[in-house]
């Protein structure tokens, strides 16, 4: 039976799965939120969503100080941050932020940027 390894990290422990399984693996269940998985894979998962949040902002603010030229996605971006649309809602749901509240403060922002 062939083995391969799973680790993640240099200096964590090494987890070994058989390739070739005897016991077919449970379907995976559609409605099981990924944070309920296990921390690792709860922090992962968060991380990303963050990061995605991230660049939907740095997007909107490039586009908004000119930075950006006429880039489709940094204007889809600012669009969206601006009328609170749905990509800042579900960022927003994803990340544990209230949407009304994050396009306010960047409404602000682009008031105090002019």
């Amino acid at each position: 039976m062939a083995v391969t390894s799973c680790g993640l990290r240099r200096g964590t422990r090494r987890r070994y799965v058989s390739v070739r399984s005897r016991v077919p693996a449970a379907p995976f269940p559609d409605d099981l939120p990924i944070t309920e998985l296990g921390n690792e894979a709860g922090q992962a998962e968060f991380r990303l969503w963050c990061a995605a949040f991230q660049l939907l902002v740095d997007d909107a603010k490039r586009y908004w100080t000119g930075k950006a030229g006429t880039n489709a996605e940094s204007i889809a971006a600012c669009d969206d941050l601006l009328a609170c649309g749905p990509m800042t809602r579900h960022l927003c749901a994803m990340t544990g932020l209230e949407a009304v509240a994050v396009s306010e403060s960047f409404t602000r922002w682009c008031n105090d940027m002019a």
